[in-house]
């Protein structure tokens, strides 16, 4: 057991001390990433900004994007989670390449609605259509399936038994 501690406080300290001599040196080895990337530029140091504190908060904004290795790390991070089928912002990834929305998959997941809400939202409808008539307007309104609807296959894997079963409902509640 003390070999192991002993052997990961090494690891650590020398994987630290690589980073140290890197940044130190100047080494950045740096990759370019895609998307939207915004550049901290690194701040002169005034004595000014030092003594009111703009200057530390100006270095850590830049530290953050650019100490060796970053981008490296960051596409590995995002491959990761990719290849698990993570949410990365809101977006999950489906089978076939599909990306699906968080939000919008689990609005359609959430169930179906009974008889009572069906009425009532038709009610509200028709409410809505006969003001705009009084005006001399018609009222188009189109229900579109969302993305888990019309690719259920496609889903990712942990929304595919959620899809399966509120179908099995919804077919008892219609029948």
């Amino acid at each position: 057991m003390i070999k192991w501690k002993y052997l990961f406080s090494v690891i650590s300290i020398s994987i630290m001390l690589i980073f140290a001599i890197f940044f130190f040196g100047g080494i950045m080895p740096q990759t370019t990433l895609n998307g939207v990337v915004e550049q901290n530029i690194k701040p002169k140091r005034e004595f000014k900004t030092i003594m009111n504190g703009k200057y530390q908060t100006e270095y850590s904004n830049w530290f953050a994007d650019n100490f060796p290795f970053r981008t490296y790390i960051v596409k590995i991070y995002d491959e990761i989670m990719f290849n698990t089928e993570s949410i990365v912002n809101g977006v999950k990834a489906g089978k076939n390449g599909n990306l699906f929305g968080e939000y919008f998959t689990k609005q359609s997941l959430i169930g179906t609605l009974d008889k009572i809400q069906v009425d009532n939202y038709a009610r509200n409808l028709k409410f809505i259509q006969d003001k705009l008539e009084e005006r001399g307007k018609d009222l188009i309104y189109i229900i579109t399936p969302s993305k888990a609807e019309v690719l259920p296959e496609d889903l990712p894997w942990n929304y595919r038994a959620a899809y399966y079963s509120l179908n099995e409902t919804a077919n008892i509640i219609i029948k």
